[in-house]
C-alpha cells in the first residue's frame, strides 16, 4: 500500500530495479517519490523509474543530474519529463501539456541520430523512444555533414496546405507549415503570401477543407482536449468548421483562455450544439459580456475556470446558475468583494473552490462563513485576499459550517493573531492548512519556527502545514513547547 516514499539526502547514487520479471510487483502503489539532495547523476536511474507506472510525482532537486547553469538545468528537466510518461509533477511543480510536448519533441530530436544509427543498447537506454515516435512520428533523418536545424523535427507536425485566393481561386500556393502554428501567426503568414491582394484594411477569414485522411484522424480524438488558448479568436464560424465540431463531440475539455470573444452568446451556441459531453471549460484571461441566457443548462460540465475575466459576485451568479453540477470552480483574480447567499445557492455541489487574488474579499465573517454552508466543500483556496482575521460564528451556529473542509490555503493574507488559528481548531475535518507570508510569522528564522510550532499545537488534526507533512516528532515537540510556553498563565 506504499504510496509516498521520502528519501531526501540519503547519499543514493543510483536507482536500480531488478530484472523485468522480478520487478513486476515492486512499488505497485507508489505515487510520490522524493529524492532531493542525493547523488543521482545518470539518466539510467530515471529510465528505471519509468517501470513504476503508478508514479505521478517525483522530486530530484539538488542532484548532480542537473548542471551548473540554467541551460543545463532546463535540459535535465526536459529529459526527465520525456522519460517518465505518467509523471504529473516534477519537483512539486505541475507539468503542463505544452511543457510535456516540448520536452518529448526535444528528446526525440536530441537522440535522433543514435536512433537511425541503431546503436547497441539504444532501446535499453531510451525505453520511451518508440512510444514517442508512435505519438509524434519519426524524426527527420539528417546527413552527418548536415548542420542541425532549429525548430520542429517531426514529420507529422508538418502539414501540406494549399492557399487559394481570388473569386475563382485563380491564385494557388502550396506550402508546408507546422501544425502547431497559431491562428494569429497563420493570418500573418497568409498576408505575406498575398501582399498585394491583402492590404491592412482588408479583413479575411480562414476556410478549412479536410481530406479523407484527416477526417479519420479527427474521429480518433475522443476524450481529448481542445486547447485554443491565446489564439486571437474573436468568433466561432460554425458554418465552415461544422465537420470538425461534429466529429469532436466526445471532447471533454475546452480551453479558450486569453482570446477575443466578446459575448457569452457566442460561447453558448458552440457548447449547446457541438460539445454535449464537455466536462471542463476554461475561459480565463478574457473580457466576455453576459448578454443573453443559454437555452439549456450544461449538466455535464464539472469544472469551470474563469480566472481574470473582470467579473464580480453578481455576474458569477448569472453565469454559474447554468452549470448546476459543478464540483471544481476557479474564480481567481476577479472583482469579488463579497459572497452572497444567492451565489452559494448556485454552487451547492462544489468540492473545490479557488478565489485567490480577489484582494478586496477581506471579510471572513460573514462572507467566507457563507461558503461553510456548502456541504461537500473539501478544498478552499483564498490566497492573497487581504483577510485579516478568521472568525466563525458562536459555537451553536457553527456546528454545521465547513463540515467537509480538508484543505485550506490562505497564504499572502494579513493574519496576525493566534485567535484566528484557534477558530480553525473548530473545523475538525481540516488536515492541510497553508498560511505562508502572513504577519503571524516573524522577521527571522527563530520567530518563524515559533509561529510554526504554535500553529501545529493549536490544530490537533492537522497533517500538513504549508504543504509539508508534520512528522510525529515535530508535533510532539510543538505540543510540549506550547504547554511549557503557557504554563504560568495556566497556573495563574
Amino acid at each position: 500500500f506504499l504510496q509516498e516514499l521520502i528519501i531526501n539526502n540519503c547519499g543514493i547514487e543510483q536507482i536500480k530495479l531488478p530484472n523485468q520479471v522480478d520487478s513486476n510487483e515492486l512499488f505497485q502503489s507508489l505515487k510520490y517519490l522524493y529524492m532531493s539532495d542525493n547523488k543521482i547523476s545518470s539518466y539510467s536511474s530515471i529510465n528505471e523509474l519509468s517501470r513504476i507506472s503508478s508514479l505521478i510525482s517525483f522530486s530530484i532537486l539538488r542532484n548532480p543530474i542537473y548542471g551548473l547553469n540554467q541551460f543545463e538545468n532546463e535540459t535535465a528537466k526536459q529529459m526527465i519529463i520525456a522519460r517518465l510518461p505518467n509523471l504529473t509533477y516534477l519537483n512539486r511543480v505541475l507539468i503542463s501539456h505544452d511543457e510535456r510536448r516540448g520536452a518529448e519533441i526535444d528528446y526525440l530530436q536530441r537522440y535522433a541520430q543514435d536512433y537511425f544509427d541503431t546503436k547497441l543498447d539504444f532501446i535499453n537506454e531510451h525505453r520511451q523512444y518508440q512510444r514517442l515516435i508512435n505519438k509524434y512520428g519519426e524524426p527527420l533523418k539528417q546527413n552527418k555533414n548536415q548542420e542541425s536545424k532549429k525548430g520542429l523535427c517531426i514529420r507529422r507536425d508538418l502539414l501540406k496546405v494549399i492557399f487559394e485566393f481570388g473569386d475563382e481561386n485563380e491564385i494557388k500556393i502550396e506550402k508546408k507549415i507546422p501544425s502547431s502554428m497559431t491562428i494569429a501567426k497563420l493570418k500573418t503568414f497568409v498576408r505575406k503570401l498575398f501582399p498585394s491582394q491583402l492590404t491592412n484594411d482588408i479583413q479575411f477569414n480562414l476556410f478549412v477543407v479536410i481530406d479523407k485522411k484527416h477526417k479519420e484522424l479527427i474521429k480518433q480524438y475522443n476524450d481529448h482536449v481542445i486547447d485554443l488558448s491565446s489564439q486571437s479568436i474573436n468568433e466561432f464560424d460554425v458554418n465552415h468548421y461544422i465537420y470538425i465540431y461534429i466529429n469532436l463531440s466526445q471532447i471533454n475539455e475546452l480551453n479558450i483562455r486569453q482570446n477575443l470573444i466578446k459575448n457569452w452568446s457566442q460561447l453558448w451556441i458552440i457548447l449547446e450544439k457541438y460539445f454535449p459531453k464537455l466536462e471542463i471549460l476554461k475561459v480565463s484571461n478574457s473580457r466576455i459580456n453576459f448578454d443573453i441566457n443559454p437555452s439549456n443548462e450544461f449538466i455535464n460540465i464539472k469544472q469551470i475556470v474563469l480566472i481574470d475575466i473582470d467579473n464580480d459576485c453578481h455576474s458569477f451568479e448569472y453565469i454559474l446558475k447554468y452549470f448546476p453540477n459543478l464540483i471544481d470552480i476557479h474564480l481567481d483574480l476577479n472583482h469579488l468583494t463579497f459572497i452572497s447567499e444567492n451565489f452559494v445557492n448556485k454552487i451547492k455541489n462544489v468540492t473545490n473552490l479557488s478565489l485567490s487574488d480577489n484582494q478586496r474579499l477581506i471579510e471572513w465573517d460573514p462572507f467566507i462563513n457563507r461558503l461553510g454552508l456548502l456541504p461537500f466543500l473539501q478544498e478552499l483556496i483564498i490566497n492573497n485576499c487581504g483577510i485579516e482575521q478568521i472568525k466563525l460564528p458562536n459555537q451553536v451556529d457553527s456546528n454545521e459550517l465547513f463540515q467537509s473542509l480538508k484543505y485550506l490555503y490562505m497564504s499572502d493574507n494579513k493574519i496576525s493573531s493566534y485567535s484566528s488559528i484557534n477558530e480553525l481548531s473548530r473545523i475538525s475535518s481540516l488536515i492541510s492548512f497553508s498560511i505562508l507570508r502572513n504577519p503571524i510569522y516573524g522577521l527571522n528564522q527563530f520567530e518563524n519556527e515559533t509561529a510554526k510550532q504554535m500553529i501545529i499545537a493549536r490544530l490537533p488534526n492537522l497533517t500538513y502545514l504549508n504543504r509539508v507533512l508534520i512528522s510525529h516528532d515535530e508535533r510532539r515537540g510543538a505540543e510540549i513547547d506550547y504547554l511549557q510556553r503557557y504554563a504560568q498563565d495556566y497556573f495563574d
